[in-house]
């Protein structure tokens, strides 16, 4: 057996070994929803359904005394980069007011951002 022909491939082998990228919701940054405001990560959803007919909706309530900023951040199973863009979806929210974030339409359900 050829020795060095076995040490150059196991080089090689080390060389173009990668490991799986490790992204998602535990190690992913928070998106900068307001310049110079801080983003908080407040609650987090094990699951969210946007498949056939069935959709996953949020309604959130602003109980601060000034207008903010408010997103949803999505995450698909299998890890990886936001499967949607926070700040594109995100929506100002008034002093108590309240606003709808949806994986899609539905009947009887008005949303205010989609977040698909």
């Amino acid at each position: 057996m050829n020795w060095t022909l076995c040490a150059v491939g196991f080089a090689a082998l080390c060389a173009t070994w990668t490991a799986p990228a490790a992204a998602g919701i535990a190690d992913s940054p928070l998106p900068v929803l307001s310049a110079g405001a801080t983003t908080f990560h407040p609650y987090s959803v094990p699951g969210v359904i946007s498949s056939g007919g069935l959709r996953t909706y949020f309604s959130c309530t602003s109980t601060d005394t000034a207008t903010m900023q408010v997103g949803v951040e999505l995450f698909d199973a299998f890890g990886g980069a936001p499967a949607n863009d926070a700040v594109a979806t995100s929506l100002s929210v008034a002093t108590g007011a309240t606003v709808r974030f949806g994986t899609g339409a539905a009947v009887g359900i008005s949303i205010d951002s989609n977040l698909a």
